[in-house]
Parts: structure tokens; sequence; C-alpha cells
């Protein structure tokens, strides 16, 4: 194969810093969210989704923190289906959370796809955290079987989802300028955040 061979399409714009950032992050998501799945699952088992949803936008944190540093095509979704994949073999659940963290993967890339990744200021970031944590509830609402409470219920359930993947969106970006201020990673594309690696 030729070097014009290998770089057409959107893998094109990925050097080799943008795919190990998005798998080293990709795995340190999968590992730190193990106790957190863990312990929501817990919640809403006693407590009911009206809390367990908000809390649990922490699934979406990682998706977009890697879309923000790397700022590539499919970057978000390669995480969450690496996630998926470290998940399935880690805890309870197998196929499912390979099927769940591929709607994630869809999900989280959509706001980055609709700006051509280009945007990535608060409201993208805000508005894609609760437009992705929709549609994931959305995509799980009759496993959950929340068809069955009421529509009052309902509406607390989508409005903590809603609220909660904004607030996701947000604390990534946040966090991602944190670490990128401190010299761990620089933030590519972003000369005001940008800083040696």
């Amino acid at each position: 194969m030729t070097e014009t061979t290998i770089k057409k399409g959107w893998l094109a714009q990925w050097s080799t810093r943008d795919l190990m950032v998005t798998v080293v992050m990709a795995l340190a998501v999968a590992i730190a969210s193990i106790p957190l799945r863990l312990g929501t699952s817990a919640l809403g088992l006693t407590l009911g989704p009206i809390v367990s949803v908000p809390l649990s936008s922490y699934v979406i944190l990682g998706g977009f923190f890697v879309a923000y540093v790397v700022r590539r095509p499919m970057a978000a979704a390669i995480s969450q289906l690496i996630v998926g994949l470290v998940l399935s073999v880690m805890m309870p659940g197998g196929l499912f959370l390979i099927i769940l963290y591929l709607i994630h993967a869809i999900a989280i890339e959509l706001p980055f796809v609709v700006t051509r990744y280009k945007r990535y200021d608060n409201w993208i970031m805000a508005i894609g955290g609760a437009v992705a944590r929709f549609l994931i509830l959305a995509a799980a609402w009759t496993a959950a079987r929340l068809g069955d409470t009421n529509l009052l219920y309902q509406l607390g359930v989508v409005a903590g989802a809603l609220l909660g993947g904004a607030i996701a969106g947000l604390l990534a970006k946040l966090l991602a300028e944190a670490v990128a201020q401190t010299g761990i990673l620089s933030i590519s594309g972003d000369e005001s955040v940008e800083t040696a690696v």
C-alpha cells in the first residue's frame, strides 16, 4: 500500500498521538467506571431511576473528554467502544455492555458530527451532553420499564437525564482544560489551552 492509500478517509486526520490518547483515556475511563457502575446500580435498585439516571450521567463524561482533547472524527466513538469491550470482560453483562456502549458511541459522537468537528464550546458540550444522555435513556427506556411508571415520574427521569448530561458534557470540558494546564496532555487544535506534551 502506498502512503496515499493509507491516508484516505476520516483516519487521515489522525496522528499516532491521537490514537494513543484515545486508547489510554478509554482504558482509564473503563477502569474508573467499574466502581461507579456498581454504585449507581445499587442506588438504582434502592432509590429508583429518578436518582440513578442523573447520577449515572458520568457514563458519557469519558467520551466527551476524549472528543474534546483529541478533536478528531470518531474519537468519542472509538473510546466508548473500547470502554464497552473492557467492561464486557470485567463486569457482568458481556454482550449487553458492548451493545450499550455502541449506543453511547453513536450518541456521544452525534453533536460533533453535526458541527463537523469544529465547535467544542460550552454550548456544544452542554447541549451535546444532554442530547447524548437523552438518546441513551431512550434506548434503555423499555429495558428499565420506565413506561410502567406515571407521567410525572417519567418527566422527572427525563429532566434528570438532560440535566445530568449537560453537566457531564461541561464537566468533561473543564476537566480536559484543567489536565491540559498541568502539561500532562495537550488539546488538539486549541491554541488557547495548548501545552507541551
